[in-house]
């Protein structure tokens, strides 16, 4: 069993997708193998892991949730401070809220709009360093398997040069500006699919009505 075709090519061309109770009583580890190829990660090494909002003060400080506790989440890529991050998200509800949204963006277009030379000089790198040191992360750079791709992180990335600090200033200026996509996973099964490599996102703050609000996340490597 799997996805429409037209599902994943909107994924592919569009950069994001949306779908709808899909398969509601279904665990979602029984239904990644219907979108492509999982990438699992964590001491357990499961696939999917359940996303719910947690307050600052329980929070680890190296995530999201230990920065902003259940206020928004700023636009960004997964895992930007790895060398090589999960090309596709998948997220999947499993107790939702119409009160809490997903924010989506694509950043090519504000790639173009920054400027191609701007973008590929702007080199930054991990907040801390990772292994014992410190890797130069590009904004923007072609990755081996021939397809463009922009990482960001207001958070966890610094600037690594003037130039990287210029740039990573010019494109925040332009992700304020964009043009962005909300969606809501609010009943079970919702699933949205998007292009890690591609696409930015963020979260909207979470009310306390919400609190108990859980999202499946998962990583895949390609579709199919």
């Amino acid at each position: 069993m799997g996805v429409e075709v037209g599902f994943l090519s909107e994924v592919r061309e569009r950069g994001f997708a949306f779908l709808g109770e899909y398969c509601p009583e279904l665990p979602t580890s029984d239904v990644l193998s219907h979108f492509g190829v999982p990438v699992a990660l964590g001491a357990t090494g499961a696939a999917a892991h359940e996303l719910r909002p947690i307050q600052l003060s329980e929070a680890s400080p190296n995530t999201y949730s230990g920065n902003f506790g259940v206020g928004p989440f700023p636009m960004h890529t997964d895992l930007a401070h790895w060398r090589m991050p999960p090309r596709y998200i998948l997220l999947r509800c499993a107790i939702g809220f119409e009160d809490v949204t997903t924010l989506i963006t694509d950043g090519f277009a504000l790639i173009r709009k920054m400027g191609e030379v701007h973008a590929t000089r702007t080199i930054m790198k991990p907040r801390r360093p990772i292994a014992g040191g410190l890797q130069l992360l590009h904004l923007f750079q072609k990755a081996r398997c021939g397809s463009w791709r922009i990482r960001w992180d207001e958070i966890f990335l610094r600037p690594a040069s003037e130039a990287g600090q210029y740039g990573m200033e010019i494109f925040q200026r332009k992700l304020l500006e964009a043009e962005t996509e909300v969606v809501c996973l609010k009943n079970r099964g919702d699933t949205l699919v998007f292009d890690n490599w591609k696409m930015i996102h963020g979260r909207s703050a979470v009310p306390p009505h919400c609190y108990t609000r859980t999202i499946d996340r998962a990583y895949l490597g390609e579709l199919f």
